[in-house]
Formats: C-alpha cells, sequence, structure tokens
C-alpha cells in the first residue's frame, strides 16, 4: 500500500466512515502484510500507530491504561498524530481520497 492509500484509511476513520474496530482491523491487517520498501520517515510514523493499534484494549477504563494498554481516546489522539504527520510528509499535497 503506498502512504496515500494510508493517509486515505486514517482519514476514512477520522472523517467517521469507518468505525474504530474496521480502523485496527484494516490498519493492522494491511501493514503486517506489507512487503513494499517504504521510506525510513513514512515506515517510522506507520510503525509507531501500529504500536498504538496493537495497544488498544476497546473497553479498557481510563484510569487502567498503561504504554502496553490504551484507550480509544487515546489511540484517537494517536491516529491524529499519525495523519498529521502523513500529510506532512506529502507535503500537503492535494489528495483525493475515495
Amino acid at each position: 500500500m503506498e502512504i496515500k492509500e494510508y493517509y486515505c484509511l486514517l482519514r476514512k476513520f477520522l472523517d467517521s466512515n469507518i468505525s474504530i474496530d474496521e480502523f485496527v482491523y484494516l490498519y493492522s491487517s494491511t501493514l503486517r502484510n506489507e512487503t513494499r520498501q517504504m521510506d525510513r520517515e513514512v515506515f517510522a510514523v506507520l510503525e509507531d500507530l501500529f504500536e498504538d493499534v496493537d495497544a488498544y484494549v476497546p473497553e479498557l477504563l481510563p484510569e487502567k491504561e498503561t504504554s502496553l494498554a490504551i484507550t480509544k481516546d487515546t489511540l484517537i489522539v494517536e491516529i491524529n498524530i499519525a495523519f498529521e504527520k502523513l500529510k506532512d510528509l506529502l507535503e500537503n499535497s492535494n489528495i483525493q481520497c475515495e
């Protein structure tokens, strides 16, 4: 998958076009099966988010959160951060997501 496609996947979630469960499934399965070489900076952003997706626990209470178990709210913050980083790496090009 190209950086644009990851960007569009994050955007789909942030625009409420897919649920968090759909996002978690699509993102983790896509990145796990990625076979193409990618830019080191892009991979760093995607890998950081992958670790957050992996740590996401759907029914976790905020007071039980750790670095290995995060809430939905924390995951949403991390998705937003990754989205902005990818947008910067794409140099704010006018990307059209379907």
